[in-house]
C-alpha cells in the first residue's frame, strides 16, 4: 500500500475541517485546469496527476473501513476475538494457539496489545495509548493477520468453488487475477522487481460460458453470489469438459485484458506527465550546476589565498561538474522513455469459480439479502468514514422502525437512513412503514441507494426522499433518474 495512505495525526474537528477544505480546493484546481485546457491545450498533462491525488486522498479516507471489514471477518477464523467497535477501540483476545501471531510479528517475546483500533489515538478512558494498536498497512499485527490469512486459506481458494447465480440463465466460469505493474528494467539493467517497489496492483475479473466467449467481469462479482453444494456440479453441462484447457485460455485472455485496460492506462498517464517531469529535472540540474559553479569560484579564490583545506573540495566539485552533463542527459532520456519501461511484472490467477443458475424463490431471496448486506456495509462505512459516526443497525423486522440505520455523528447530529441495494439499476420502493416515517422525520431521514452491488457498487444519498416518491399500488416508488439528480455530492 502507498505510504501516503497512512494516517499521521489524530482525527479531530480541526483535522476533519482541513480534510474537507483540502478536498474542495483540489477539486477546484481540477475544474480550473479543465476549463483552461479548452483554451490553451497544454495543461491536460496535469489533470491525470490531480486526479491521482484525489484518488489517494479518497482512499486515505476509506482505508479504515476496509481494514475494519477485513479484521472483523477474518478474526474468528484465526482464533481471535474482537470485542467492541474497531472505530473506537476493541479488546483483542487470542482464544486459540497464538504462536503463529508472535511468529508473524517477528518477535516471540512481543506483548500483544490489549486493544486494537482502525483510528489513531482512540484509547478508552483510563487505558494508556501504548496499549492500543493502530491497525494499518505496515503495522506488525495487521500485516501478520494478512500474511496468516493468505497462507491458511490460499489452498482453499486455489481449489475453486461452486456458486449459485439467480440472475443468470446459463452456467459460467468466473476467474479473478492479480496484476502488478512495474518497470521491467532500470537504467543499469537490473531487474526492477528486485530493485524497486511495484507501481500499481489491481484485480482483474473475467467470465465465460459454454460458448467459449470471454468477457470482463467485476472482481467483486462473486461476493454477491451464493455457495452451491458440489452435488449440483452436473448442472454446468458442457463447461465440465476440458476445464484445464478452458482455464489456460482464460489466463491468456485475462493477460491481454490487463495489458489493454491497466498497463496502457498507466503508460498513458506517465506520458501525459513526462514533459512536466522533464522540465522539473531540467531546472533542477540547472540550479545544481549554478550552485557548483558558484562554489567552485569561491573555492578557487580561497585556494589562491593559500587555504589548503579548499583543495580537496575543489577537486570534488570539478569532478561533479565533469559528470553533470552526462547525468543530466541520462536522467532526461530515462524520464522520456520511462513509460515504455512499464510492464506487467507479475500476473497471477487467484481463483476460479463455477457458477450455475438457480431461479428458485429461495435462491432469489438469499441473493437479494446478499445484495442488501453489501449495500448496508457501504452505507455504514460511509457514515463512519465521513462523519466518525456510531452507526446502529435497526433493520430487524420486529423493530418496525421504518428505516435501517441510526447514525450518531461526531458533531452531535443524529440521522436515520433507509438503505436500498440493487444488483444492477432500477427504481426503489418505500414500503407502507417507511413512507410515513420519512414523511414525519423529513430532513433527518436519508435514503441511501447503492446500485450495481454485484459489479461496481456506487452510493447515491438523498435527503428527505419523500418529495421524489409517487404512489403505486402497494408502495411508494422513486425512479433512479430522480435519485441521481437529487443525490447530495460529497
Amino acid at each position: 500500500m502507498r505510504d501516503a495512505l497512512f494516517e499521521t495525526s489524530p482525527y479531530s474537528g480541526q483535522r476533519k475541517l482541513e480534510n474537507l477544505l483540502a478536498t474542495q480546493q483540489l477539486r477546484a484546481r481540477v475544474e480550473k485546469e479543465r476549463q483552461r485546457a479548452s483554451s490553451f491545450g497544454d495543461v491536460a498533462k496535469r489533470l491525470g496527476q490531480l486526479k491521482g491525488e484525489m484518488e489517494v486522498e479518497n482512499f486515505h479516507r476509506l482505508l479504515p473501513a476496509y481494514i475494519s471489514n477485513f479484521v472483523t471477518k477474518v478474526s474468528p477464523r484465526l482464533g481471535i476475538r474482537i470485542d467492541g467497535d474497531l472505530n473506537a477501540a476493541a479488546r483483542l483476545t487470542v482464544e486459540a494457539d497464538g504462536s503463529w501471531l508472535w511468529r508473524r510479528m517477528g518477535n516471540p517475546g512481543t506483548r500483544l496489545p490489549a486493544f486494537v483500533s482502525v483510528r489513531r489515538d482512540t484509547a478508552p478512558e483510563g487505558v494508556p495509548a501504548d496499549k492500543v494498536a493502530f491497525l494499518r498497512p505496515g503495522d506488525p499485527l495487521f500485516d501478520g493477520l494478512c500474511a496468516e490469512t493468505i497462507e491458511r486459506f490460499s489452498p482453499d481458494v486455489a481449489r475453486g468453488a461452486l456458486f449459485f447465480d439467480p440472475a443468470s440463465e446459463k452456467p459460467y466460469y468466473a476467474a479473478i487475477y492479480s496484476c502488478e505493474i512495474g518497470e521491467t528494467t532500470l537504467p543499469n539493467n537490473r531487474n526492477q522487481a528486485s530493485a524497486t517497489a511495484k507501481l500499481d496492483r489491481r484485480l482483474v475479473g473475467i467470465r465465460w460460458d459454454e460458448s467459449g466467449q470471454f468477457s470482463p467481469c467485476a472482481a467483486n462479482h462473486l461476493l454477491a453470489l451464493l455457495p452451491a453444494p458440489p452435488s449440483l456440479t452436473w448442472k454446468a453441462g458442457a463447461l465440465l469438459q476440458n476445464p484445464l484447457e478452458q482455464v489456460m485460455r482464460a489466463d491468456g485472455y485475462a493477460r491481454a485484458e490487463a495489458d489493454a485496460s491497466i498497463l496502457q492506462q498507466c503508460r498513458a498517464a506517465l506520458r501525459a506527465e513526462a514533459l512536466t517531469r522533464m522540465e522539473d529535472l531540467q531546472r533542477g540540474f540547472d540550479f545544481y550546476g549554478g550552485d557548483l559553479a558558484e562554489e567552485r569560484t569561491e573555492l578557487s579564490r580561497r585556494m589562491r589565498e593559500g587555504d589548503v583545506n579548499a583543495v580537496k573540495r575543489l577537486d570534488q566539485v570539478k569532478a561533479q561538474q565533469a559528470h553533470l552533463a552526462e547525468d543530466k542527459a541520462f536522467s532526461l532520456l530515462y524520464e522520456q522513455r520511462r513509460s515504455d519501461l512499464l510492464d506487467i511484472v507479475k500476473f497471477q490467477r487467484l481463483a476460479v469459480a463455477l457458477v450455475i443458475p438457480d431461479s428458485s424463490p429461495d435462491a432469489k431471496d438469499a441473493y437479494d439479502k446478499n445484495i442488501e448486506a453489501i449495500a448496508m456495509r457501504i452505507a455504514m462505512n460511509y457514515e463512519v468514514d465521513h462523519h466518525r459516526a456510531r452507526v446502529y443497525d435497526v433493520s430487524a423486522p420486529h423493530l418496525a422502525r421504518g428505516y435501517d440505520l441510526e447514525s450518531h455523528r461526531l458533531n452531535g447530529e443524529k440521522i436515520v437512513i433507509e438503505v436500498k441495494g440493487r444488483a444492477g439499476r432500477g427504481a426503489v420502493h418505500l414500503t407502507d412503514n417507511e413512507w410515513p416515517t420519512a414523511a414525519n422525520v423529513r430532513d433527518k431521514y436519508w435514503l441511501y441507494v447503492v446500485v450495481d452491488c454485484a459489479t461496481e457498487p456506487r452510493l447515491y444519498r438523498v435527503q428527505d426522499p419523500i418529495q421524489l416518491a409517487f404512489k403505486t399500488r402497494q408502495t411508494f416508488t422513486i425512479n433512479l433518474g430522480d435519485i441521481v439528480a437529487a443525490a447530495v455530492s460529497d
